[in-house]
């Protein structure tokens, strides 16, 4: 009698502390957030986006109100805005009176100029104000690339004049476009170093063209030089469609043989190697030269002085030396 009344016991207690424990899973604060708007979709670089999230569950009592907390790195942030947001008090107590478990939160977020084209991630963390810490939930806020890209072939080399084929690759219209040369190692400018070229739409081309001059000077080594490549550098710069000036760095490989020993292109930096005998050949025609202009030089001083002294010799003498004759 005394084991039964033991086992019912232990049953009874086993059953109120089961019921304890679905009370208290059914009043625990349970809540979840989403995002219900982007504006506008997707999000401009430059600009701002205005984003609402929706907290659900916020009418239990368990909770006590509810907090929202945007974690927010590159390209996005606030200005002026917490981050931290609190629904409790008077607020709160309005949405349990009214059988509203919803609770809509705004922010305005700063998009970055050079944000990329696609899915950005933010961490929303949220949580009923009697709780103490954090349930976080990851979201993407769509941005849209106003960028756009850039593709160059080498056209012509005719001389030192370098033609370049730039073409719009990417999906944006790009303004004002102006490309130039830089300073660098293996070529020199000796013109104009920019040209505009003004608007591509996307997959439009144009040409441009520089007078350019490899900065080296040939040398006994230029044959096992003229294989190989150097790469001009150029810069394209643009304006893309929210106003933000921007710049794309590209550079072409010149093949060395097309200003070689033999090629007529770059001839403005042409620089023809000579041996040592062509030197000394020269010299010799040049010292030859000089010998024999300093003797004619001489031989017509001589006979100018001569005539000038038979000039002035009296007539007394000049009889005198004829009968001498």
């Amino acid at each position: 009698m005394e084991k039964k009344f033991i086992l019912s016991s232990t049953l009874i207690i086993v059953f109120l502390l089961t019921l304890n424990v679905a009370n208290a899973t059914t009043n625990t604060c349970a809540l979840n957030v989403t995002l219900v708007n982007q504006d506008p979709y997707p999000a401009v670089p430059g600009e701002y986006v205005n984003v609402v999230f929706q907290v659900t569950g916020v009418s239990n009592s368990d909770c006590g109100g509810a907090k929202l907390n945007l974690l927010l790195g590159y390209p996005f942030s606030l200005d002026e805005q917490d981050s931290l947001q609190l629904l409790g008090g008077s607020t709160w107590q309005a949405l349990v009176d009214a059988d509203n478990s919803a609770w809509t939160v705004p922010y305005k977020i700063r998009v970055d100029k050079d944000a990329l084209d696609g899915n950005t991630q933010i961490q929303v963390q949220y949580s009923g104000l009697s709780q103490g810490g954090f349930s976080t939930k990851k979201m993407n806020i769509a941005v849209e690339d106003v960028r756009t890209n850039f593709d160059a072939v080498l056209q012509d080399v005719s001389g030192s004049e370098v033609s370049i084929a730039i073409a719009n690759t990417g999906k944006n219209v790009a303004n004002s476009i102006i490309v130039r040369v830089p300073k660098q190692e293996n070529f020199i400018v000796t013109g104009s170093d920019g040209q505009m070229v003004g608007n591509l739409e996307s997959g439009d081309y144009s040409i441009v063209s520089f007078s350019i001059s490899p900065t080296y000077q040939r040398n006994v080594n230029m044959s096992r030089q003229q294989n190989q490549s150097n790469a001009l550098k150029f810069d394209v710069y643009y304006t893309d469609s929210i106003g933000e000036r921007r710049t794309v760095n590209l550079e072409l490989p010149v093949p060395m043989s097309m200003y070689g020993a033999n090629s007529t292109s770059f001839t403005g930096r042409n620089y023809p190697v000579k041996s040592s005998w062509s030197i000394w050949y020269t010299m010799g025609i040049a010292a030859a030269v000089i010998i024999i202009g300093i003797g004619a030089y001489i031989k017509i001083k001589r006979d100018r002085a001569r005539a000038i002294k038979k000039k002035n010799t009296p007539d007394w003498m000049k009889s005198k030396d004829k009968g001498r004759e």
